[in-house]
């Protein structure tokens, strides 16, 4: 389907200082669209919730982390550690517990990333459990579609 798409939550919308501040611990500056998104939808699915890139087909996005407990961004994103390279912040699960995550390799918007817990079992270099999906938010939100 692309962007914008339907995105649903059984909580509530947040305020932008809840986004705000977990931008400020983390250090990072999320991209307009996903701060939108996730301020009206925390721990929110999309209708669209499959996609492609890489070796992987059909991989299910799974939705958002929260804002607040349970599954909240900061705590996810501190219980990874030295799991994830630096400069990659998980936003979404898979069913497995596999994440994607926004990577900043530049001074500008980060890609869309997804970290496979299986890979990162089987490896000591970060690098090998982490897979390209998009170069933007945009661009994930763009390739996300749902199956026949």
């Amino acid at each position: 389907m692309g962007y914008p798409m339907r995105w649903t939550s059984q909580f509530s919308a947040v305020d932008k200082l809840q986004i705000i501040e977990i931008e400020e611990t983390l250090g990072v500056v999320f991209p307009k669209d996903f701060s939108d998104i996730l301020r009206q939808y925390p721990l929110g699915s999309s209708e669209d919730e499959v996609i492609d890139f890489g070796q992987f087909k059909e991989k299910v996005f799974a939705g958002l982390l929260n804002v607040g407990e349970p599954d909240d961004l900061i705590t996810v994103a501190k219980s990874m550690g030295d799991a994830l390279p630096e400069n990659t912040v998980p936003f979404g699960t898979d069913p497995f517990g596999n994440l994607f995550c926004f990577r900043w390799m530049n001074s500008g918007e980060p890609q869309v990333v997804y970290w496979d817990h299986e890979t990162y079992g089987r490896t000591e270099d970060i690098e090998k459990s982490i897979f390209f999906v998009a170069a933007s938010w945009k661009e994930f939100l763009s390739k996300l579609y749902t199956p026949a």
